[in-house]
């Protein structure tokens, strides 16, 4: 989708994607050669391979906390659902939900801050 100005020409509008004006232009990037993996940190520190690598923990923690959150809950409603539920059981799984909540807490604010500290380096 077109906007034609006074003058004659077209402009291009927020919703022109993909048009074929745009597959007729040269790719600039297209003779750049790709960068390895030990090319993206061979100027890094030993601190910034720190910083990946607790950012790495950080994300696989809180992404390994998700399931365990999911049985978890699945544990909160099958309590209750039952005819009598006990405090200590009710109990229990609280604390189940805010050690987790915690260890997500932590795992999150380190793996962003290694992550942002290696990337601001």
């Amino acid at each position: 989708m077109s906007k034609v100005s006074p003058d004659g020409s077209q402009e291009k509008t927020c919703c022109d994607f993909g048009d074929a004006e745009e597959d007729d232009e040269e790719d600039v990037f297209k003779d750049v050669p790709l960068a390895s993996y030990s090319d993206l940190i061979r100027h890094a520190t030993c601190f910034d391979i720190f910083c990946m690598c607790s950012g790495l923990i950080g994300a696989a923690t809180v992404g390994a906390a998700q399931p365990i959150s999911i049985i978890v809950f699945g544990d909160i409603i099958d309590l209750a659902g039952s005819a009598s539920p006990q405090q200590s059981v009710v109990d229990e799984i609280a604390i189940k939900m805010v050690c987790i909540g915690v260890v997500c807490f932590v795992a999150a604010w380190a793996g962003e801050a290694g992550f942002k500290t290696s990337g601001l380096r």
